[in-house]
């Protein structure tokens, strides 16, 4: 069944916040300086690349073993394009993707020395290195969200499983990790849930509505 949204929803790790009807009501871009360095060390890692804009996916392959996957969680069709450098001056979001997470690791850890202060750059899961732009994160959209209501951050609760939610748990009041998450996030959290597979997302929820 279709949720009742009512409230602004935050897409790309916060840069991109949309109403229910996914009119856009703020948009932060990966400056191009910034997107140009994502994209060539991505590339010279062997390691595929997905570009974000508002309404687009740019992909240069769609062979990519995650691709299915991201059609079927966001339910868009990617566009092919040749050259990904012709739209580093309108994304929002870069993506590296590699099912090699050892490999993206050390990426992950080349890029955020490579991109420090001009962009962010962090796993979203072990096969999605997210690149986003600088002062942009889960935690940017909690202040928001709380302000349009009205109401402290310590008053919001934040559910996640992977360490670009850690920006979230710092500034909201309450918040879980998924059951299936990494031990440093668990370690994090408030609370720590059920796993994915085990309903973990709607025990949180349980626990939420019994904490008000």
């Amino acid at each position: 069944e279709p949720l009742d949204l009512r409230l602004p929803l935050g897409a790309f790790n916060g840069s991109l916040i949309v109403d229910p009807t996914l009119e856009v009501l703020q948009r932060t871009i990966i400056s191009a300086s910034a997107a140009w360095i994502a994209i060539n060390a991505l590339k010279a890692s062997g390691i595929d690349i997905w570009l974000f804009t508002t309404d687009r996916w740019l992909i240069t392959r769609n062979d990519g073993r995650y691709v299915p996957r991201e059609q079927r969680t966001i339910r868009m069709n990617p566009d092919i394009v040749s050259d990904l450098g012709e739209f580093t001056n309108d994304a929002c979001k870069i993506v590296g993707v590699s099912a090699d997470p050892d490999k993206l690791a050390r990426c992950e850890i080349d890029m955020r020395t490579t991109l420090a202060g001009q962009a962010s750059a962090i796993r979203s899961q072990s096969y999605y290195l997210d690149v986003t732009p600088a002062g942009q994160d889960k935690g940017t959209f909690v202040e928001m969200m709380a302000k349009r209501l009205g109401i402290s951050p310590r008053n919001v609760a934040t559910i996640g499983d992977m360490r670009n939610d850690l920006a979230m748990f710092r500034k909201s009041g309450l918040s879980f990790a998924m059951g299936n998450a990494d031990d440093d996030v668990k370690a994090r959290a408030t609370y720590v849930t059920d796993t994915d597979e085990n309903d973990g997302f709607a025990k949180a929820i349980d626990r939420i509505i019994a904490f008000r």
